[in-house]
């Protein structure tokens, strides 16, 4: 069966050219201060705010097993994930390798130019560039999102056989549930060009920082002092964000939760596995901004991934999913892919 589907200046860095539960409020300073701290990070830089906001989608899925379908619509809530304990631990180290390639190659160029205060800056990064050092500052929390509702590379990876779901979600909602919650919503950078131009921008603009406080001090220390922590938060930031290229296929989007300590405990969730013991922080779909009664025109749909029974497996995710979007609003549809 056919799936439905909704209507749809120069740097010296750069490598390239170019259930029932009562909805959560947040007090209006609570909301402001997330709303800031969310639009700090959009606004930094411009480059990378126009990259990073390229090609919204009408919606964003979230692959699952069926365990966590019904969690999701019974609980109304999706669960973040510790970086370190899924694959995106490998994909921060591509990112530092990505910064270091920028940093390396524009120590070379200050080193044939004769710029001695260039070069003491690139060695002082190049230091700070080891994953144990940046970990703390990035996201610890993170949802994996695809712009593809039927993909069969995200089966394969998210779903065992017979049992995966992909959950659609409006954009515009998720927006405003991540904002509201501290978290940041961006899509994911593949491309080399982009990957570059926005770490570029964050290089450059620390260096031109670093500059203008070495001319006032002639101290480089002092000058490295001004700007070290800022640099790394941006970097660890980003790096949640950037991937391999050949993984492109995939479309991600993620949510990252902005904050690194001070956790609400009522939304933190803990669950035993093969692994051991794996740590959660929950985005409440039960909140102002999501709506109480979700008519099927407002565009809410789930996915079911390949399966022996596709027939009979409607039924059951139709009452799963009523749960979170109400009596006679579940639209599931069955995936057009297969297994192979």
């Amino acid at each position: 069966m056919a799936c439905w589907r909704p209507s749809t200046s120069a740097s010296p860095f750069r490598r390239r050219t170019s259930s029932g539960c009562v909805k959560r409020r947040i007090g209006a300073s609570c909301r402001a201060e997330a709303v800031a701290k969310v639009m700090m990070y959009e606004h930094a830089f411009p480059k990378a705010k126009e990259i990073f906001s390229a090609e919204e989608p009408k919606y964003l899925y979230h692959y699952t097993n069926a365990n966590a379908f019904i969690s999701i619509c019974d609980k109304r809530q999706l669960w973040s994930g510790r970086p370190d304990q899924m694959n995106d631990f490998k994909e921060q180290l591509h990112a530092i390798e990505e910064i270091s390639r920028l940093v390396s190659t524009a120590h070379r160029k200050a080193g044939n130019a004769g710029d001695a205060v260039l070069q003491n800056f690139c060695e002082r990064v190049s230091q700070e560039l080891d994953i144990e050092r940046l970990r703390p500052k990035m996201p610890q929390f993170v949802i994996s999102l695809s712009r593809d509702g039927d993909l069969l590379s995200q089966w394969r990876a998210y779903c065992p056989r017979s049992g995966g779901y992909s959950l659609a979600i409006p954009f515009d909602v998720l927006k405003g549930l991540a904002d509201l919650q501290e978290f940041h919503l961006s899509r994911c950078l593949y491309d080399p060009d982009e990957v570059d131009e926005v770490l570029s921008e964050v290089l450059y603009s620390y260096y031109e920082t670093y500059q203008d406080e070495y001319s006032k001090a002639a101290n480089y220390d002092v000058a490295y002092v001004a700007v070290r922590d800022s640099m790394l938060d941006m970097f660890a930031f980003y790096s949640t964000f950037i991937k391999h290229e050949g993984f492109s296929e995939e479309n991600e989007w993620r949510l990252a939760l902005l904050k690194r300590a001070d956790f609400d405990m009522d939304r933190m969730r803990v669950v035993g596995g093969e692994d051991g013991i794996r740590a959660f922080y929950t985005l409440d779909l039960d909140h102002d901004n999501f709506p109480s009664a979700v008519p099927r025109a407002f565009g809410f749909h789930a996915i079911i991934g390949p399966n022996v029974r596709p027939a009979a497996a409607r039924y059951p995710a139709e009452v799963a999913f009523e749960k979170l979007v109400g009596e006679g609003n579940a639209a599931v549809f069955n995936t057009s892919t297969t297994y192979r």
